[in-house]
């Protein structure tokens, strides 16, 4: 029932990337607003989130056998060291073409407004987010599992990721048209700081690294 109830999650989780994905890539190349289009790349990631949670979940779920005597687990830390570094490269090669754009665009290249359907869709989106946030947070804290957690906190940056594309927008649409590479450049600031966090959080996983010092201290209160 546990494992069913994961999947299930890691299912809905992944449709919702995938709409997510689809609606803001589009959005933002059919209504010209670059950071949405940023965004709709940071969706597209979470896609391959998703899909290789879906695998590695029942992997990892594996008890011990012959050549794994203390269990699977660590396949989980695994896969979500290779995605955050996975996005780290793909993040950057978006801001260096980011930055590209920009300098073309102070050295007089042409632009058209952001339309009003971009907006739109960015604010869906966030709500969207939002939902996805709880959702995984709250079975993080019934399952403890350490990918869940990782995938909450991706949510949360793409939560803030989403909004700078919202305030890009409405800056551009009163001819502040900079502020859509500004913008674009800091959603690619807050995904390569999510996927350091996802690495970081992946490696002391696998390294058996020592719990915070709060953990600690329940512990010690809990056998005095």
């Amino acid at each position: 029932m546990r494992q069913k109830k994961l999947r299930m999650l890691l299912a809905v989780t992944l449709a919702l990337n995938i709409v997510l994905a689809i609606i803001k890539l589009g959005a933002g190349y059919l209504y010209n607003s670059p950071s949405l289009v940023g965004d709709g790349f940071n969706s597209f990631f979470d896609i391959f989130i998703s899909v290789m949670l879906l695998i590695i979940m029942k992997t990892a779920s594996r008890g011990p056998d012959e050549n794994h005597h203390y269990g699977h687990q660590k396949y989980e830390g695994l896969i979500f060291f290779a995605l955050g570094l996975f996005i780290l490269f793909t993040t950057v090669v978006l801001g260096i073409n980011t930055v590209k754009d920009f300098i073309a665009y102070v050295k007089g290249a042409q632009y058209v407004l952001p339309g009003t359907e971009a907006l739109i869709v960015a604010i869906a989106s966030v709500l969207i987010k939002v939902f996805m946030f709880i959702i995984n947070y709250r079975a993080y804290l019934k399952f403890k599992r350490p990918a869940l957690k990782g995938d909450a906190i991706n949510h949360l940056s793409d939560i803030f990721a989403t909004a700078v594309s919202i305030i890009s927008i409405v800056l551009a649409k009163f001819n502040f048209y900079i502020f859509e590479y500004i913008g674009t450049l800091i959603i690619v600031i807050i995904i390569i700081n999510t996927s350091l966090k996802i690495v970081k959080e992946a490696a002391y996983y696998l390294t058996d690294a020592s719990p915070s010092s709060k953990v600690v201290a329940k512990i010690r209160d809990a056998i005095l």
